[in-house]
């Protein structure tokens, strides 16, 4: 609430000035300090400059020779990836980083042992060195990024604009911090500081016009091509960018200075968030995507895993997906910290006061969701487990059909399902009550959009239980005619002599008709229909076709075939074939047969059909 009062206070331009004279002094005072350590630093000078040279040489070293092996191996590592990039980008990064650390340390050590300098002045050369590691950090990730980008095709002269974006940056950070340092900002009255942070508002504006505008012109010069989502992005975060901008000189001009200096840093520092953002998700995702190109990889990681390739491809992407939550996660902090949201707050509102994952009124360890996955990960192994060795060991030794087995099996893996579930909850500490209130839930849920989802779970388990369509068996489903082959939780799979397949659902099967050909016997009926003359001699025709018919070993002895005048019709004498085969699959072939051998034989007996 202090911070926020503080924000939007209005100083008058009369208290600044007044307050410049308290800043002149403090800066004097910080002057005189820093003068007598640079006296009594002056003493021992040679061994400063040597230290200073060899400092500059290995800083050197490092930017101009080090970094470009570097970079340069990268690349040759992935030649045709953009990792190559990414991988010398983050490397980059980090050796700058650590470079400048390591050299600002040990200046300031030789420093602090030959000046003795005064504990603000120590402060003031530690903040040194921390802003200098940072605005390296800061140069690199921009050199990074753009590298990446021409790796994407980048235009030269988009590339040449927003090369100085990344130093000017850097280089106002380091201004502001040695501004507000060097006067001992906390140690001042309220107007001195505003006094302050007037100096501050014009170099990060100034950063900030110089993003914008360079940034506009790199987008200029870039054909749309295949990246016009991302130009729409970019175009939205220059508008966003300029009223900021505007917000900050407005805010400056009318006298709200805390609020104008909050702004331009809070706009620079989130600018460098998301440049780390942004280069380390690319990152990700390119080594993800290189993991899951490089077959040849893959393949022997998956061999000294014992893990399929398919599998671990999974396993891949999941990774590259949970480090990027990660990563958002990292970028929200460090965008959150100016605002007095550290990461204490954060985990705050995800962990009660003992450390406990909270959901809603739940709660619970990180060991008990570890013990509540392991348990539902175990329960449904050995459920699969169990209905496996059912399914090929037990149940081809009893008597039940397929039919039945397939049902057994899938009701074991089910209920192990359900039971790993149940065990999963209790593990987690979820309480009788609590389950009751997430099945209120689900039934709302159930009644405004799952109906159908529900419906068809539950005529497949009375299809499982009841079984008046099991597999195996021959179906008639509206135009559909074939074989049940299995039946999942939601649909029933039938596979079409044309060997296309049906996916008809469970619900259908339970409360629409149903034609099954094999529900109470396993045969199937062969029926033709033969038109004859009247002015035949019928006699003579059913003969033939008895013979014919007693030539047909695939037909049935017992119930016998039947040869019979079904009616007379149109000046046609109709004469029906019925008989039986082993089974419906073999209908639609013994027809045919059937009816080819009656035509021939027919004709060559030299009587024509009508």
């Amino acid at each position: 609430m202090m911070a926020d009062k503080v924000l939007v206070q209005r100083q008058l331009w009369a208290d600044v000035v007044v307050a410049g004279r308290q800043v002149s002094e403090g800066v004097g005072s910080a002057w005189h300090a820093w003068r007598g350590a640079l006296e009594r630093a002056a003493e021992h000078w040679p061994v400063l400059v040597a230290m200073g040279v060899l400092l500059l040489a290995f800083l050197a070293f490092v930017r101009f020779r080090l970094l470009a092996v570097i970079v340069t191996r990268q690349r040759r590592h992935w030649p045709q990836h953009r990792l190559g990039e990414t991988t010398g980008a983050l490397a980059e990064m980090i050796t700058s980083g650590v470079a400048m650390w390591l050299a600002g340390s040990l200046f300031l050590q030789m420093f602090v042992w030959a000046a003795q300098p005064e504990p603000e002045v120590r402060a003031m050369a530690r903040t040194l060195v921390a802003v200098l590691t940072l605005a390296s950090v800061i140069a690199a990730t921009g050199r990074g990024l753009l590298r990446v980008a021409a790796f994407g095709s980048l235009p030269e002269g988009a590339s040449f604009a927003l090369r100085p974006v990344a130093a000017v940056m850097a280089a106002s950070l380091v201004a502001v911090a040695l501004v507000e340092q060097s006067v001992g900002l906390r140690a001042m009255e309220e107007a001195a500081a505003g006094a302050v942070r007037m100096a501050s508002i014009p170099l990060l504006a100034l950063a900030l016009a110089f993003l914008l505008s360079r940034s506009a012109r790199a987008l200029s010069l870039t054909t749309p091509g295949d990246r016009q989502r991302r130009i729409h992005v970019v175009r939205a975060g220059l508008l966003l960018g300029w009223m900021v901008l505007a917000l900050v000189i407005g805010s400056a001009l009318t006298g709200y200075l805390a609020l104008s200096a909050f702004l331009a840093k809070q706009a620079v520092w989130s600018v460098v968030v998301l440049a780390w953002w942004l280069l380390l998700v690319c990152l990700i995702h390119d080594a993800g995507d290189c993991a899951v190109r490089q077959k040849k990889g893959l393949q022997q990681w998956s061999r000294r895993l014992g893990i399929g390739t398919r599998r671990l491809s999974q396993l891949v992407v999941l990774a590259t997906g949970t480090a990027t939550v990660v990563v958002v996660c990292l970028a929200l902090v460090l965008l959150s910290a100016p605002y007095g949201l550290g990461p204490g707050d954060l985990a705050g509102r995800v962990f009660d006061d003992g450390g406990r994952l909270r959901v809603g009124n739940l709660s619970f360890s990180p060991l008990q969701l570890v013990r509540a996955l392991f348990v539902l990960a175990v329960a449904v192994l050995a459920s699969r487990l169990i209905a496996r060795w059912m399914s090929t060991r037990l149940l081809p030794t009893t008597r039940l059909d397929a039919g039945v087995q397939a049902s057994v099996t899938a009701l074991v893996g089910y209920a192990g399902v359900i039971i790993g579930i149940g065990l999963a909850l209790a593990a987690l500490g979820v309480e009788a009550n609590r389950i009751t209130w997430v099945v209120s839930a689900l039934t709302v849920g159930i009644g405004f959009g799952l109906q159908a989802i529900v419906q068809n779970f539950i005529s497949g388990l009375i299809l499982l239980i009841e079984r008046p369509v099991k597999v195996g068996d021959w179906v008639v489903v509206g135009d559909a005619e074939g074989d049940v082959r299995r039946i999942n939780v939601r649909a029933t799979e039938i596979a079409l002599p044309d060997r296309t397949t049906v996916l008809v659902p469970n619900s259908e099967l339970i409360t629409k008709a149903v034609r099954n050909r094999t529900f109470t016997a396993g045969e199937g009926l062969v029926k033709v229909l033969l038109p004859v003359p009247v002015v035949a001699d019928i006699a003579h025709v059913v003969g033939i076709v008895e013979r014919v018919v007693g030539e047909q070993r695939e037909l049935m002895r017992a119930p016998p075939t039947q040869v019979q005048v079904e009616e007379i019709r149109d000046n046609k004498v109709w004469i029906s074939v019925s008989g039986y085969v082993d089974g419906p699959r073999q209908v639609s072939r013994i027809r045919g047969e059937l009816l080819y051998a009656l035509v021939q034989r027919l004709q060559s007996s030299g009587i024509a059909l009508a």
